[in-house]
């Protein structure tokens, strides 16, 4: 896979691959712990506060305590999860990073299967050496039609 990265007037090379590489270890983290319902950690993840933003399927933009109550709503229920993030892009500019992919997220929800696509953005912003996610966006991919609510929103995917 192909990681994209911005460069920084006067950083160096190995300093921006190494912060793009903290960045997909901390994506490649948030999917195991949302799976093994390790809520703490998934949440660890994120710099809650009153600057925290998601917008989620065209919803109104949600704050870090609807994104932390959407994301245990829907990944504890979720069983069996499988997510492929494609074309995934990295931007690091200092200390924020921006991540986007073409996400494509499937399980098991009451035994039936559900899946949807979304485009998906992440931006992350360097704390103490460590990437905390400050916004998240997700769009269906195609549009409303297209399936249903995204992980986080607060409910399963269309069936």
């Amino acid at each position: 896979m192909n990681t994209p990265t911005a460069t920084q007037p006067g950083s160096s090379a190995q300093t921006q691959g190494q912060a793009v590489a903290q960045v997909r270890r901390r994506l490649d983290e948030i999917w195991p712990a949302g799976a093994a319902r390790d809520f703490e950690r998934l949440e660890s993840f994120h710099l809650y506060g009153p600057t925290f933003t998601m917008f989620k399927d065209g919803k109104p933009r949600g704050d870090a305590e609807a994104c932390a109550a959407g994301e245990r709503a829907f990944f504890g229920m979720l069983e069996q999860q499988s997510v492929e993030m494609n074309d995934l892009a990295i931007n690091v500019v200092g200390d924020a990073a921006i991540a986007t992919f073409n996400g494509r997220f499937s399980g098991r929800i009451a035994g039936n299967a559900v899946g949807v696509e979304q485009q998906v953005t992440m931006v992350f912003a360097r704390v103490d050496d460590d990437w905390k996610i400050i916004h998240e966006h997700m769009s269906l991919i195609g549009g409303p039609s297209a399936g249903g609510p995204p992980p986080g929103a607060g409910g399963p995917p269309q069936r």
